[in-house]
């Protein structure tokens, strides 16, 4: 009996690690190997015909998708199975995950991360889950609707990667389009406040000059 492999329509099914899993495979029977979770000898078996049909049926629900940005959300881990730094200090099974909360207030290290990980459209697919793991945090403290996010370190995201990797790809590609948006307001502050800040150090070097100007003249005066 031929086996029933299925497609999703529900684009909050569909994790940001599959969709960038699907979107960086190099044929189809990858493809469709990645959207019904069949092993790679099924896949390879599929006609041409149906491996066109799922492929055309993901990507129909990926591309009609609408994004969304949740302020916060829960996430469960990838898999059960604890990793080398767990031995010590277990994490629990799902976690509660927050948007950076104000994006304006960005480090440069996290703004120039994102920067480098989406350089290039074939980057941004790669890199979906780092970035995704960048601009969503574990929340540390809430109170009511305001919460804190676990400080940016690039070499603690590995702690919660795996739970990031079952983000709604909807989640992603929202906070992706936010970031997209402020960026290139921020890009376009950056001459005129390098502007206002290069003219306070002009007149702060003019001013300067001048109290010493004052200064030496009242010396003079005072050995007179």
């Amino acid at each position: 009996m031929a086996k029933t492999l299925t497609v999703t329509t529900n684009p909050d099914r569909i994790s940001v690690r599959q969709y960038r899993d699907y979107y960086a495979a190099m044929n189809g029977w990858e493809k469709a190997m990645i959207v019904t979770g069949c092993t790679k000898d099924e896949a390879k078996a599929l006609s041409f015909v149906a491996v066109d049909q799922i492929c055309t049926a993901f990507e129909a629900v990926t591309e009609t998708a609408q994004p969304q940005l949740p302020a916060r959300f829960r996430l469960n881990r990838t898999s059960v199975r604890r990793r080398w730094f767990e031995f010590w200090k277990p994490r629990p099974d799902s976690m509660d995950f927050g948007f950076i909360p104000d994006i304006e207030a960005m480090t440069a290290a996290e703004f120039a991360d994102i920067m480098q990980l989406t350089a290039t459209p074939q980057d941004s697919i790669n890199n979906m889950v780092d970035v995704a793991a960048i601009m969503f945090r574990p929340i540390t403290n809430r109170i009511g609707d305001r919460y804190e996010i676990q400080p940016y370190d690039s070499d603690k995201t590995r702690m919660y990667i795996d739970y990031i990797e079952q983000l709604p790809f909807r989640f992603y590609l929202g906070a992706r389009a936010f970031f997209l948006s402020t960026r290139n307001e921020l890009l376009m502050a950056i001459p005129e406040f390098s502007r206002k800040q290069a003219a306070r150090i002009r007149w702060q070097t003019q001013h300067q000059r001048v109290k010493q100007k004052i200064k030496g003249i009242l010396n003079r005066s005072t050995a007179r």
